[in-house]
This record gives C-alpha cells, sequence and structure tokens, in this order.
C-alpha cells in the first residue's frame, strides 16, 4: 500500500470522526433541550375556572367540599365553635355539621342530633335518634341530605335515613366495615363497603345493584374514595379495588385506568381521583400522576413521578403539590407541566399538609392543617394574601350556606364567614 492512499484513509477516517463527534454533540444537546422543555414553567396556560351547578335538593360530603369562589384579599371571621361529635376522630373522616333554614344541624358520636339556632349559635334542643346500633364501638362516619331527609352511615355498616325532628324513617343494616362517606348521584345513595360498591334507593332504602371486588389487601381505615364522571362513577374500594360503574346501565366497565396496576398501598389516604371536562386524574401514593382522557380512552399520562410530595389537592386542570423543601407548585394534569412554583418555606412549616383549595377567578386560596390561609396568583403563584385562622389539626373544610366551616380532629367544628 503507497503512502499516498494511507494518508488519503487517515484523513477519511479523521473528517469522519470529528464530524461524528459533532453530530453526537447536537444529540446530546437536542436531548438537554427536550429534558429541560418537560419541566419548564408553562406560560402559555393557566389553571382554569369551573362553572359549578349547586343542587338544592341534595348536600353531601362530596358536594360540600366546593365551592365558588371566597373573596379575594378579604380576611374569614370566626363566629363560633361548636364541640358537637365527642370523639376525635383517628381513623374516620369528619362529621359534616348542616345548615338549613337558620339552624345547624350536628350528628354527634351518639347518634344525638343537636340543633343550633345560626343567629346566637345556642343549643335549642337535642334529640336521640332510636334503633341505631348496639355496636359500642359503631358511630356516624357520614351524614348526606337528600330532599328533606337526613341520612347517615356508620361503621358496622349501618345506613339509616331520618327527619329533621329525630324520627326514624328506615334503616338497612350491610354488616360490614363501612368508613367511605355516603355519596348521593342521580338522585340515589351510592355505598362503598369493604369489597363492593352498592346503590341505595332513597325513599325505601331498597337496593337497586351491587358490585363485589375481591381482593386480598389489608383494608385502608379511613375507606375507599370516588369520584363521578357524568353518569359514571370512579373508585378505590377499602380493598384496594379500582372500579368503575356505568349507573345509566348498572353495571361494571373497564377502563385503562381500571385496569392499571398501582402500588399495593393504593389505598392509602394519599391517594386521589379527580375529573374536569373529559379528564380522570390519579395521583398515587403523593408520587405518581396519571390522566386518561375519556374521550378516546387513553392516556395522556401515566405514571408520571412528581417527587418529595407532602401533599397534595386537585383543582380543575390542574394539580397542587405542597413539597418537603417548602416548594409549592402547579402541574397541568394534561402533559405534566407546572404552571408556576414558589417557596412557601417562610410562610408554612415543612410538614404541613394541604386541606382544602378554593378557586377565585384570580386566585387559589389554600387552607392548611395548621391553621394558616395562603391566597396565591393563580397565573404566576405569588402570594396575594395570608390569614392565621388560629385553629390547629384541621381535617376538613368545607362549605355551606355563604359560611366557611372547619373541622378540627378533636371533634370541634368552627363556623367562619368573610
Amino acid at each position: 500500500m503507497n503512502l499516498k492512499y494511507i494518508i488519503k484513509l487517515f484523513l477519511s477516517f479523521f473528517l469522519f470522526f470529528l464530524f461524528s463527534c459533532q453530530s453526537l454533540e447536537i444529540l446530546k444537546k437536542k436531548e438537554q433541550i427536550i429534558l429541560e422543555h418537560k419541566n419548564k414553567i408553562n406560560t402559555k396556560n393557566f389553571i382554569k375556572n369551573s362553572i359549578f351547578t349547586n343542587n338544592l335538593n341534595y348536600a353531601d360530603y362530596y358536594s360540600l367540599q366546593k365551592i365558588e369562589s371566597l373573596l379575594s384579599n378579604n380576611e374569614l371571621n370566626k363566629l363560633s365553635t361548636i364541640d358537637h361529635f365527642d370523639l376525635k376522630y383517628s381513623d374516620s373522616k369528619p362529621i359534616n355539621l348542616f345548615i338549613v333554614d337558620q339552624k345547624i344541624y350536628s350528628l354527634n358520636s351518639n347518634s344525638e342530633l343537636k340543633v343550633y339556632d345560626i343567629n346566637d349559635f345556642k343549643l335549642i334542643e337535642t334529640k336521640t335518634i332510636s334503633s341505631t346500633s348496639e355496636n359500642y364501638f359503631s358511630f356516624p362516619t357520614s351524614v348526606s341530605l337528600f330532599k328533606d331527609k337526613i341520612y347517615a352511615t356508620y361503621t358496622n355498616g349501618l345506613i339509616i335515613n331520618f327527619d329533621y325532628s329525630g324520627n326514624l324513617i328506615w334503616s338497612k343494616n350491610f354488616n360490614d366495615i363501612l368508613k367511605t362517606p355516603l355519596k348521593i348521584h342521580n338522585e340515589n345513595l351510592i355505598i362503598l363497603l369493604s369489597n363492593k360498591i352498592v346503590s341505595i334507593e332513597p325513599i325505601s332504602g331498597e337496593l337497586n345493584w351491587e358490585f363485589v371486588y375481591e381482593s386480598t389487601n389489608s383494608l385502608q381505615a379511613l375507606g375507599g374514595i370516588l369520584q363521578e364522571k357524568n353518569h359514571l362513577l370512579y373508585f378505590t374500594l377499602p380493598n384496594g379495588r379500582v372500579g368503575a360503574i356505568d349507573t345509566i346501565f348498572g353495571e361494571k366497565i373497564k377502563t385503562e385506568l381500571t385496569e392499571m396496576y398501582f402500588n399495593q398501598s393504593i389505598n392509602s389516604p394519599q391517594d386521589s381521583i379527580h375529573s374536569f371536562q373529559n379528564l380522570i386524574s390519579y395521583f398515587d401514593e403523593n408520587t405518581f400522576l396519571s390522566t386518561m382522557d375519556l374521550g378516546v380512552n387513553k392516556f395522556v399520562l401515566e405514571s408520571n413521578k412528581i417527587e418529595n410530595v407532602q401533599s397534595h389537592y386537585f383543582i380543575n386542570n390542574s394539580l397542587i403539590t405542597y413539597h418537603s423543601n417548602g416548594l409549592i407548585k402547579a402541574h397541568n394534569i394534561e402533559n405534566k407541566n407546572i404552571f408556576w412554583k414558589n417557596d412557601l418555606s417562610n410562610e408554612i412549616d415543612a410538614d404541613d399538609l394541604i386541606i382544602n383549595i378554593v378557586k377565585s377567578p384570580v386566585s387559589i386560596i389554600i387552607f392548611f392543617k395548621n391553621g394558616k390561609l395562603i391566597e396565591l396568583n393563580d397565573k404566576t403563584g405569588k402570594i396575594i394574601f395570608t390569614q392565621n385562622l388560629k385553629l390547629k389539626n384541621i381535617n376538613a373544610v368545607y362549605f355551606m350556606n355563604n359560611y366557611i366551616l372547619i373541622s378540627q380532629t378533636n371533634g370541634k367544628t368552627s363556623i367562619f364567614n368573610q
């Protein structure tokens, strides 16, 4: 082989190597740009507003958690505190108070219906609901209103229907653990027991339908979770099974969500199901976000990991997460882009938890477990207003008749307005 040929071959190899390295470098830069794009702040789309339809025929645990808006940059005024449950909430969700015709109705742990005057908060009368339970360890787990009647569920699977005077109308006992709050859906009562979902006709107490989902998982102490989407019900039972029911036809349906594998501890209280427009989302173990487009029955996000989440709350098309380092972030549930993020470490303790979020036309108002209210601009995440409610260990914030009711784990409920 002559020297000239060897030199040409060497130059060809050198040029090939040089251009290959440049191409690899360009590919690396492109990959880096893609990775940065996935986590960048999304400045084109913002948290959307919802239109709530108020149904005056009923009120339950789920409907009371929502409100159209609170006034922006405005303090809450504490009116009174009612010590109404007589037990500390440890392994059950709080019982709601109800405000009807200028009266407050409270069902306590001893099945006593107490009635207060909304104007001076004085006790008017106490009525004991008869034939509720012979089990000493059974106590109410939820209370709902439907067409001027009250419905209560108990830990031992008992469901009772009574009027505002405390007169028992009917009762039904499933002899099963019942910790999930009763839901009213399409004028029927929906109950999640340990391994089944049932529908009950509210006037007669007769069973409409029931579906069993067997599992060997241990039961979640706080019960299951439930979300409606038009005529569909999505849920996880206390035994960890995921399901969906078409309530028009009264039959099970299969979707990618119900067939998806979640963590063994799916029935954790840190899990949530949420619906907005054509989307249904599931946040698993405070870590993995999945969103399905119901129009095509396909995932647009599947088990996307969000790290170091201390607590979370869905609001419309966003997932709000509070992190162990004090950061709060708003994630788009359609693509996991971040609307905004902010550092709240100077305002909120690292171990605090989000309890509820209200969407106003210009902001989101966040209630934290240890009594801090933070209002943030919904487009930038910047703080607009803060208030210390001077309450600790809050476990629920709900709304009725322009009042804000805040429950604590010690069984007390404080009533506020703006």
